[in-house]
């Protein structure tokens, strides 16, 4: 074995790759652009470049063939073919005769690249069938009547692949969990925030706050030190229900907060939502004209009292 074996991991009778016989394209070819190749509009090119590719020229074989073989630039007759020297007649025949097998095996690569893009195109065609085919899945009456043997689950993909529709319905769903959940936690962020504004109410932030506070705190004729102990009791029966029942200075003021569902003395987040959707002043707004044409009717009624007295 020689050096070059060792380029084929030393294996030997291995034929080099042929060369190729049009180094540039017979046909114009199809080129899809890709957008992700390329200068950006705003991105000047490099001086020498070009901002578009540039693509071999296309030689047709019979192009090709004007410019390679060309025709000898005299035509012998048989009498001066036969009056010249042998080597010079052996010359010219093997001159036309490479013509001829150059000629040949140009338009015989020409069809040899046809029939290779046509069985392309209907390998292509074939491949496009198939998915489509895998697209629109259907059970077909003897699968669903016979039970599937091994060899069965051998020949194809155990689990059927999803269809186009099932993968778009599940990339749907998996979107909507997504922003559920996301939804739940931003509801949760804000129920927290708003109890905590609420509660901020209460807050001690002055001194004059402070002292009142721890008056109320040691003076034993307020009614402050003997409601302590009823919310401490309020404070341990809602912690055992797990309400979120918020218990203030007064247990009059928790159960409002629980009635009327209401967090820290202050509205709660549906009231809010409400608010800001204008559904609170829309019922404000329907209200007032109930209200309005209810006091028309009793007035037109008064007043049909009053005529017929």
């Amino acid at each position: 074995m020689g050096k070059g074996v060792a380029k084929f991991g030393g294996k030997s009778g291995i034929l080099p790759l042929p060369r190729q016989i049009f180094k540039q394209p017979i046909k114009p070819l199809k080129i899809e652009h890709n957008p992700n190749i390329g200068y950006a509009p705003d991105v000047k090119h490099p001086r020498g470049s070009t901002r578009e590719p540039i693509y071999p020229k296309v030689v047709p074989v019979e192009e090709r063939i004007v410019k390679t073989i060309a025709a000898p630039k005299r035509n012998f007759t048989e009498e001066e073919f036969g009056k010249l020297p042998i080597a010079q007649q052996w010359k010219l025949k093997n001159s036309a005769l490479r013509r001829d097998y150059l000629k040949d095996s140009y338009w015989k690569e020409a069809k040899r690249l046809e029939l290779k893009e046509a069985r392309e195109e209907e390998a292509k065609k074939k491949l496009e069938e198939e998915i489509k085919k895998a697209q629109q899945y259907e059970e077909s009456t003897a699968s669903k009547l016979t039970l599937p043997s091994v060899e069965q689950y051998l020949k194809g993909p155990i689990m059927r692949q999803r269809t186009e529709a099932e993968t778009k319905e599940l990339q749907a769903k998996r979107k909507l969990n997504l922003l559920n959940h996301e939804l739940r936690l931003k509801e949760k962020k804000a129920a927290d925030l708003l109890e905590l504004y609420n509660a901020s109410t209460q807050f001690i932030i002055t001194e004059e706050q402070l002292a009142d506070a721890v008056s109320k705190a040691f003076d034993t004729n307020s009614s402050y030190s003997s409601a302590f102990s009823t919310t401490q009791t309020f404070k341990s029966l809602s912690s055992t229900s797990n309400s979120r029942v918020s218990v203030g200075n007064d247990i009059d003021t928790a159960i409002a907060n629980a009635l009327l569902g209401r967090v820290n003395g202050g509205p709660d987040l549906n009231d809010v939502k409400d608010t800001l959707h204008g559904e609170t002043y829309k019922l404000v707004e329907e209200a007032g004209k109930n209200f309005s044409e209810m006091l028309q009717k009793d007035q037109q009624k008064y007043e049909k009292k009053y005529k017929d007295n």
